[in-house]
């Protein structure tokens, strides 16, 4: 039986989730943020089902703390992000190497061992 490949669309476009631009920008390429919140959600609340009422307390408490942020943010005292000192140098790292790649100083086979190596290195902390 012959194998049959037919080309569809994506169902996102490639402009929405490539993180190139992200990584030049020094922007998130990731939704970490959004796992953050999760885990924070989930040491309030305690378990993985918990009952309507305790959702709308931890709510409460949530809102009260981003309402005292946004009002100290308004009187020019911004948040400051906490950011871990390994993630900074890991993003400096990989936009050195995508604008090395981009200036054609690295091959693709080099662009991609280095992205493998700093990948391996993060992950071995």
């Amino acid at each position: 039986m012959p194998l049959r490949m037919r080309r569809i669309p994506p169902m996102f476009a490639p402009h929405l989730w490539k993180v190139h631009d992200a990584t030049m920008n020094n922007n998130a390429r990731t939704n970490n943020i959004c796992e953050g919140w999760n885990n924070k959600f989930f040491n309030l609340v305690g378990h993985y089902h918990p009952s309507v009422w305790r959702v709308i307390e931890w709510f409460q408490l949530e809102e009260a703390t981003v309402s005292t942020i946004i009002q100290q943010d308004g009187v020019g005292n911004p948040p400051r992000k906490r950011v871990r000192r390994r993630y900074v140098q890991l993003q400096e790292r990989i936009r050195n190497l995508c604008a090395g790649r981009r200036e054609d100083h690295k091959t693709v086979a080099e662009f991609l061992r280095g992205v493998g190596w700093n990948i391996r290195l993060n992950h071995q902390h």
